[in-house]
């Protein structure tokens, strides 16, 4: 799942989630109250339950063609995931849900590469859920409820 045009992803285990208000996460680095999100480019990293470890890899512009065969493998595709096999049932069992949310408000957050997408003011407060696209689990921002 990824995010539609001018849209950013907020996953989590939560499908009861019905305000995005800036807060300090519990495993934040940093002293600032944020919403969090993920864009297009990020998304895969948070198809897991939230505290399982995980590596990813995939090429980019500058991967030579023997580094993408020797790690996603001939055929292999074009992104590896993998996780601690004591977490497969884990993963197999999780139900994720993923808040679309308007991208307007967002901007790129870490050093060197941004790493997620942060917001100090969302301007829109509801979600609702949206059965027409991805399946059940998705759900919309609806600035309509600011």
């Amino acid at each position: 799942m990824r995010p539609a045009p001018g849209e950013v992803l907020h996953f989590s285990e939560d499908p009861s989630i019905t305000r995005f208000a800036p807060h300090v996460a519990a495993t934040a680095q940093q002293p600032d109250p944020y919403v969090w999100a993920v864009d297009a480019e990020q998304a895969p990293s948070y198809w897991f339950p939230r505290d399982c470890p995980r590596v990813m890899a995939w090429p980019h512009p500058g991967t030579s063609a023997a580094d993408h065969e020797l790690i996603l493998g001939p055929g292999g595709g074009e992104r590896v995931h993998a996780i601690e096999y004591g977490w497969l049932a884990r993963m197999q069992q999780v139900r994720l849900y993923a808040y679309r949310l308007p991208a307007a408000p967002f901007r790129p957050f870490g050093q060197p590469r941004p790493h997620a997408m942060v917001a100090v003011e969302l301007g829109c407060a509801m979600p609702y859920l949206d059965r027409r696209r991805d399946g059940p689990a998705v759900r919309r921002c609806n600035p309509d409820f600011a």
